[in-house]
């Protein structure tokens, strides 16, 4: 089971009540033999302070304290109508309120001297306060309290003790600080070690003995955020190394995505597919910046010289937003606006960006676009919390977004997709949270949200929200009644403005998703087809299966070469599956929920497929396979991964996040250096540190950045890698020994259908009939 709050109950503080009361001393040896300080009863409660001749309330135990009771010299109390007499020899329990957050052991005292006085027993290294009797000299005991009753409690005293000066008087009492609420002592069961809190004795009796309350020290438990910050800092440190290492333009469709934004800045956000042409200055600057022939994977970088940054071109010298009737069209106008729109709005908030260097305003548009996904680690391990409960396998989800080289690639450049990833990623987490009972009407607003936004940024991401209506139908058969009428009535909103603007599509130019291409600009995907020659699909699904499961993994260049090898993203590729096979079996009452996440998986491949074979129909090329229009579901995708690794780690799966962390770090790297090799160094040069030095100087000359801005930038990439991997092995170390299950707690359903039935103003359902799943977790 993944590691959980400790969440005691009543009965479990009963029992170890009763197990330590049972058997206590026996009334005819009471006063001359008594347990040791090591075995001196403690209580699990607050106590109430009760005043001399006065009775406590309805939640004390202590009835005429110090006005001399009628109880036996046992230390019971005297019985009355709330509290019936109860079998010589043994203490009744005392009334059970909510139970309190569980401290520290205490660590048993040594040695069975019983003749220790109070100052001694305080020195012993324990976590928790032993109820010492009363009688006894000392700070902290009846005898050497103070009268500030605001820092002191009364107990019943424990009889049967034998210490010094030990008063078997039923009316003796024991004092305690208020700052450390009594608890029973643990049983075996509870000694395992927690970093709840951590308090030291000696601090706790000299705050007692001044009659201030007792200092406590803290020892705050690991959470999931330092692993989804450590995660962020490696994402961050990664897409800055491939930031650096891609020359601009060096990207797929990134010149005419430049060319959108920068139209966008000068106010022409909604434009007509087919008929927005690209601007002089956008058509111009590539191939002053980048050769062709690099992008065709024919040369690399070392073939050419930098140019000095003061003579690089700007947009505005390079010919400005001025768009010529018989330019080439910009067939990025087939997209919706949303992206554009908010590139522009960073375009326009650059100082002069119209005359600064080009290659300076595209890196400073890609910085932005990694800053877009840094959200991703948190949205991955908030999701996977939900679905699996806290600890090890939802640590290790945030880590995930490294083990796909391609989406740290794909951040450091200017494309679309990735608003469309952080929209799929956060409509995953939301889509968890609804199949798992939320029925409220503010994850309805915001699953409305983000598929209106979906649906303004590409058309593609559309089918990846289509886990919106499959999480509440899950819902529905999960929980057996339908969401209330607001969230319907908000949902039935949110349909209506998503499919807002391929109505409006569809009305203007009569499809829903227009072309921008023109005829001329189709012919690079492939000549028209001949009549009468069949199509290979054989070589169409091969070409399916290499190049989807490449560019999945990392499109490394604009197409290829340069990519990563096939058994690389072959084996990639088993990991995933063999993990969502396990995953599958491990997870029985998820599977429904992982059954939604394929579900999306399958539409949205089949959608891809099927578009790239209408286009194979009429032409000879094979077209609009790209691994990155998987990445807004890729939640679903590489999911199971870390809950295989905690699965297989077993007693070790604290260290889930490390693993996981490490291998994608090291995949991610190995990606890099393919892409930089290819780059940076001369094909007919061997890669040898000789050469590596060079490339780098090379890649430092090309870049937008002055060199001691580049060197500066290198190391911060190195900083970020360091300070992410110590504060995961930091984590790791620190968190408490866990070992993986797959169970749920019933009560935990319980609690959060409570909770969700508070934000619906409605009553949470209870378990259901046999064999009905349970309403959403809360820790979970």
């Amino acid at each position: 089971m993944p590691s959980q709050p400790s969440d005691d109950s009543t009965d479990d503080i009963a029992t170890a009540h009763s197990d330590r009361t049972a058997g206590q001393g026996d009334p005819q040896t009471a006063g001359t033999t008594g347990p040791g300080p090591a075995e001196l009863p403690t209580a699990e409660l607050p106590v109430t302070p009760v005043q001399p001749g006065g009775t406590a309330d309805s939640a004390g135990t202590v009835e005429n304290a110090g006005t001399g009771g009628t109880a036996e010299d046992t230390g019971t109390p005297a019985p009355s109508p709330d509290r019936p007499a109860d079998g010589a020899g043994e203490q009744p329990p005392m009334p059970l309120p909510t139970p309190l957050p569980r401290l520290t052991p205490p660590a048993p005292l040594p040695g069975p001297d019983l003749q220790k006085s109070d100052r001694q027993v305080s020195e012993q290294p324990t976590a928790q306060l032993p109820v010492v009797p009363a009688g006894v000299d000392g700070p902290g005991t009846a005898a050497g309290r103070t009268d500030d009753r605001s820092a002191t409690q009364v107990l019943p005293a424990v009889s049967g003790s034998s210490a010094p000066g030990a008063n078997p008087d039923p009316a003796a009492t024991t004092v305690l600080s208020p700052a450390l609420p009594t608890t029973v002592a643990a049983s075996p069961a509870d000694t395992a070690p927690t970093t709840e809190m951590r308090l030291g004795h000696r601090e706790f009796m000299a705050g007692t003995a001044a009659g201030a309350p007792a200092p406590v020290k803290e020892r705050k438990a690991v959470t999931g955020r330092l692993f989804a910050w450590a995660a962020t800092f490696l994402m961050a440190a990664l897409s800055l190394a491939f930031l650096v290492n891609t020359p601009p333009f060096y990207a797929a469709d990134e010149a005419y995505q430049f060319d959108r934004v920068m139209a966008a800045e000068h106010g022409d956000i909604l434009v007509t597919p087919g008929e927005f042409r690209i601007s002089v200055g956008g058509a111009s600057i590539q191939p002053v910046l980048l050769s062709g022939l690099v992008n065709l994977g024919r040369t690399n970088m070392a073939d050419y010289t930098p140019m000095i940054r003061s003579e690089r071109p700007s947009y505005n010298e390079a010919g400005g937003n001025d768009r010529k009737a018989d330019a080439p069209t910009n067939y990025m106008s087939q997209h919706p606006p949303l992206y554009y729109a908010l590139m522009g709005a960073v375009t326009y908030l650059i100082p002069g960006a119209d005359d600064q260097p080009a290659d300076l305003v595209l890196f400073i548009l890609r910085g932005f676009n990694i800053l877009l996904l840094l959200p991703l680690p948190f949205l991955f391990h908030l999701a996977a919390r939900r679905f699996v409960g806290p600890g090890a396998a939802a640590n290790a989800a945030a880590f995930l977004p490294l083990l796909v080289p391609g989406l740290l690639r794909g951040a450091a450049t200017l494309n679309n997709d990735n608003l469309a990833i952080l929209v799929g990623a956060a409509a995953a987490y939301c889509c968890v949270r609804i199949m798992l009972g939320d029925r409220s009407v503010k994850i309805a607003v915001w699953v409305s949200l983000l598929c209106v936004a979906a649906s303004l940024t590409k058309g593609t991401v559309v089918f990846a929200m289509l886990i919106v209506p499959i999480a509440y139908i899950v819902q529905l058969i999960r929980l057996r009644r339908w969401p209330p009428a607001k969230t319907l009535v908000t949902l039935v909103i949110g349909a209506v403005l998503t499919g807002a603007w391929w109505i409006t599509n569809y009305i203007r130019f009569g499809v829903v998703q227009p072309e921008g291409a023109s005829a001329e600009q189709a012919l690079a995907f492939g000549p028209p087809r001949p009549d009468g020659v069949p199509m290979d699909m054989d070589r169409f699904w091969t070409k399916v299966f290499e190049v989807m499961t490449a560019r999945f993994w990392g499109s490394l260049g604009v197409l290829e070469p340069p990519a990563p090898p096939l058994w690389g993203t072959i084996t990639l590729c088993a990991i995933v599956v063999v993990s969502a096979i396990l995953v599958t079996a491990l997870l029985a009452q998820r599977r429904l929920l992982l059954f939604a996440f394929y579900l999306q998986f399958v539409l949205l491949a089949a959608s891809i497929v099927y578009e790239s074979y209408s286009r194979y129909r009429t032409s000879l090329g094979i077209a609009g396979l790209q691994g990155r229009y998987y990445y807004p579901l890729l939640f679903a995708v590489v999911f199971p991964v870390a809950v295989a690794i905690a699965w297989l780690l077993r007693g070790g799966a604290r260290w889930t996040p490390v693993v996981t962390a490490v291998l994608g770090t090291a995949v991610s790297i190995w990606f890099l250096l393919i892409m930089a090799f290819w780059l940076w160094i001369p094909f007919e040069d061997a890669v040898t540190p000789g050469t590596i030095s060079a490339g780098v100087r090379r890649l430092i000359a090309f870049g937008p950045l002055p060199g001691v801005l580049t060197a500066g930038l290198l190391v911060l990439i190195a900083v970020l890698l360091v300070l992410g991997l110590f504060l995961t092995i930091r984590g790791a170390i620190r968190s408490a020994p866990t070992r993986f299950s797959t169970e749920y707690r019933a009560e935990l359903d319980r609690a959060a259908a409570e909770k969700d039935a508070q934000r619906t103003d409605e009553t949470p359902d209870g378990p259901g009939p046999a064999g009905a799943p349970a309403q959403v977790p809360a820790a979970l």
